[in-house]
């Protein structure tokens, strides 16, 4: 048996697919200072689409203990793979927490995304 101590952590896990009636949300990590400005890029980009990409800014603000800048992101059908790698190139964020569920509250599926190791660092 194979030991799973042993497997790479930052090896990607295989998951099954959600169901249809899922959701998920998008917890984004920058400097306080780029909140505002995140947002303001996001609500136009969102407004811009005109009802086309299914998110909306839920909260936005500063973590109590670190200080960093936290923005939640709710969707209304599944994350798209190719917005999360978007975030984990964007150097102005430092990491991002995606979850998924199912929308009658029967599971809870979660998936770390992380930015590149480097834009975490202080400085």
């Amino acid at each position: 048996m194979d030991n799973p101590l042993a497997e790479d952590p930052l090896e990607p896990v295989a998951q099954e697919p959600p169901p249809d009636d899922t959701t998920g949300d998008i917890i984004l990590f920058c400097h306080p200072r780029n909140v505002e400005t995140l947002v303001q890029s996001l609500e136009e980009e969102i407004a811009d689409a005109r009802g086309t990409i299914p998110v909306s800014v839920l909260w936005s603000g500063t973590s109590r203990v670190l200080h960093q800048g936290v923005i939640v992101l709710t969707w209304n059908e599944m994350i798209p793979t190719a917005f999360l790698q978007s975030l984990a190139r964007d150097h102005e964020i430092f990491d991002v927490v995606a979850y998924s569920y199912d929308v009658s509250g029967n599971e809870h599926q979660e998936a770390a995304e992380q930015a590149p190791s480097s834009a975490c660092l202080p400085g």
